[in-house]
């Protein structure tokens, strides 16, 4: 697989900001004390007013201590709230769930509702599951945390690298009998934009359904002028998602037909999903189902409408595929949070090995905790990350938590090459490849897609694939760790691991 390097020299001037933002914020909390400490010692009547700004200024330190339920990032929380309360607050109130929290989980709970009668899980599968040990409870718990079924009868196939996979998605475009699903984070022109548009367009001729959602915020200024009403203009319905860039839609999922669905790790359709350090992989067969609920979901949130499933099942199954598959999703809303219980439940049943590939790993306390409970009972765990190529900030994060990593017995790689792969490959028995990093912070604020698959090729396939990041990339030991890391930079580095999970 080709992996594109990336040598872009580290960017200290988001930190910098960010210091001197809390530096200006501390001057004026020294300003405040100072005053009310003068008022106090000349004997004048405290002003109510103060009292009453200074009660709804840390308020919102309340609220994380009762609703907050990850203790991580309340303390993260609690710690910006009371050393920032101005600046804490507002973002509270935009990226800590407050002020969209309660429409959001209300329509989810709808959605779960209306998922419930055309989704079952099959007591067969189950039974079926149950008899391998090392994955059972893998999958009964992504079962119970998403509501989305484990199943069968379902081909997966890891492409070897980008090309293929355009080069099979374009065919399978061209074989299109009823509609095309494509949702994704970021639209960007470029090969794999023209590519697949071109098809779309002489499909819309053929009266075959298209549907396209994109987030508007990540696009940016990446698409043409007045791009969503030439796409409706074309006779592609379009949704663009976009809530004041408070949530993102991390999505990458094409559904044609509601028997083929491909994916990626990367959010972006574009010419990124062409390079090297991103997985992509197609589906075909009974999981499909649940990526047109997924989509189908979002759209009736996005468009308030209301979709008549029914006419959207897959009719084509693959019955000599025995490996299990699940397809799920994760939101902002879903407090269940399925994609990290997926993380956490391999890792914890892992026997032998677990390897995890991410381009920035910033663990809170379970996960840390469940790293190092593996490591110790003897299961060879390894880590790949891309921090060279995750931006400045993205980067100081991960690497601020390399000591903590290898001081619990945990095996880091970094490669220099640019990483978009989320993948994590068991014992040989299962993998997870995802949109979201290991994170709580990404299931926090994204909406997420994920496959787990227990048996089968592309299970090799991403163990595979692992193995060729890590050859290609420099193991850190915790000697040269300590030795390269100077006293300023631990320090930084403690910063950075206290707010990391709000950030």
């Amino acid at each position: 697989m080709k992996r594109r390097t990336h040598n872009k020299p580290i960017n200290f001037a988001k930190p910098a900001f960010f210091l001197i933002l809390a530096a200006v914020q501390l001057a004026v909390n020294i300003y405040i004390v100072t005053i009310a400490v003068s008022a106090w010692q000349e004997e004048i009547i405290v002003n109510l007013w103060m009292l009453a700004v200074a009660a709804v200024l840390y308020v919102p330190a309340l609220i994380v201590i009762l609703r907050m339920p990850n203790h991580s990032t309340r303390l993260s929380w609690l710690g910006l709230l009371w050393l920032f309360p101005v600046v804490g607050g507002v973002w509270y109130a935009v990226y800590g769930g407050g002020m969209f929290a309660v429409r959001s989980r209300a329509a989810h709970r709808a959605l779960a509702g209306k998922n419930a009668h055309f989704i079952e899980q099959s007591p067969k599968v189950l039974e079926e599951l149950s008899a391998y040990v090392g994955v059972h409870g893998q999958g009964t718990a992504i079962l119970n945390v998403s509501g989305f079924p484990v199943v069968k009868n379902t081909r997966s196939t890891v492409f070897a690298d980008g090309e293929d996979f355009l080069r099979i998605l374009v065919d399978e475009l061209h074989k299109a009998k009823k509609f095309i699903f494509i949702e994704c984070g970021k639209l960007n022109t470029g090969t794999v934009f023209r590519e697949i548009f071109k098809v779309l367009e002489g499909k819309v001729e053929e009266e075959i359904e298209i549907r396209l959602i994109y987030d508007k915020h990540a696009s940016g200024g990446r698409l043409p002028r007045g791009f969503r009403q030439s796409c409706r203009d074309a006779g592609i319905d379009c949704c663009e998602f976009g809530r004041l860039g408070v949530e993102h839609n991390n999505r990458m999922m094409i559904v044609i037909d509601g028997n083929v669905a491909f994916s990626s790790t990367c959010s972006s359709l574009s010419d990124e999903l062409l390079y090297g350090g991103v997985t992509t992989y197609v589906l075909r067969g009974d999981a499909v189902w649940s990526s047109s609920i997924i989509f189908m979901n979002m759209w009736d949130t996005l468009a308030k409408t209301n979709f008549d499933y029914s006419l959207y099942r897959p009719n084509l199954s693959y019955l000599e595929e025995q490996s299990f598959v699940a397809v799920f999703g994760d939101s902002p809303a879903d407090q269940q949070h399925p994609i990290r219980t997926a993380y956490l439940r391999m890792i914890s049943s892992a026997q032998s090995y677990v390897y995890l590939q991410t381009p920035t790993v910033e663990p809170d306390v379970t996960l840390m905790q469940t790293l190092k409970l593996a490591a110790d009972s003897g299961v060879d765990v390894r880590i790949v990350t891309g921090a060279p190529s995750a931006g400045a900030v993205a980067s100081a994060c991960t690497r601020a938590f390399y000591g903590l990593l290898l001081e619990s017995g945990v095996k880091v790689y970094e490669t220099d090459a640019q990483l978009n792969s989320k993948t994590m490959v068991c014992d040989d028995a299962s993998c997870l490849i995802t949109t979201a990093a290991p994170d709580y912070r990404s299931t926090r604020r994204n909406h997420e897609c994920a496959t787990w698959i227990a048996g089968g090729e592309a299970v090799l396939d991403i163990r595979d694939d692992f193995i060729t990041a890590m050859d290609d990339s420099q193991e850190i030991s915790l000697r040269a760790w300590r030795k390269n890391v100077s006293a300023p930079q631990r320090l930084w580095y403690a910063i950075l691991r206290a707010f990391a999970p709000i950030a």
